[in-house]
């Protein structure tokens, strides 16, 4: 069993000056990173501590299915690291916490902000080839792209795109 930390932004709701960021810690996946839930060998009710550098956070909670999610709160803007640990196992991952008031959406060639990816799209002064740039999170929107645009990642990881 090894321990497996995730984080999440949740754009479409936020505690008044910062977006939702969660904290996922998985102890579904053994050593040669099979996920052992199809198995049955899900553990609940494992004791997962958590500990922030900025903000608060729950310091700890019980596994169900073999995950344990808690929320961040009352940061700052700038990198924060989350620590994790449950018996011999611990685990830190950093990630840059954003205010709502710094918008996710550039468009890098007119140098415009925008709340949602749509209205960058929509923007009279975006243009077919135009590179967008998309902050991390979760963005709960229906795009329709009407013109040749380029997405990217402010943090280059993988962006998805669920239709």
């Amino acid at each position: 069993m090894i321990l497996k930390l995730t984080t999440s932004t949740d754009r479409s709701t936020w505690n008044s000056t910062h977006y939702e960021y969660f904290i996922e810690a998985d102890l579904t996946y053994n050593n040669n990173g099979e996920d052992t839930s199809p198995h049955g060998n899900i553990p609940d009710d494992l004791i997962i501590y958590f500990n922030s550098t900025n903000g608060y956070i729950n310091a700890s909670t019980s596994t169900v299915n073999g995950k344990a999610k808690v929320k961040l709160i009352n940061t700052t803007n700038g990198t924060t690291t989350v620590f994790a640990s449950f018996n011999d196992f611990a685990l830190n991952k950093t990630f840059n916490v954003m205010s709502v008031n710094s918008t996710g959406v550039l468009n890098t060639r007119t140098g415009e902000y925008f709340e949602t990816i749509q209205e960058a799209i929509n923007s009279i002064n975006t243009k077919s080839g135009d590179l967008i740039r998309v902050s991390e999170g979760t963005y709960y929107e229906n795009i329709i792209i009407n013109k040749k645009n380029y997405f990217r990642s402010c943090f280059r990881r993988k962006s998805i795109f669920v239709p």
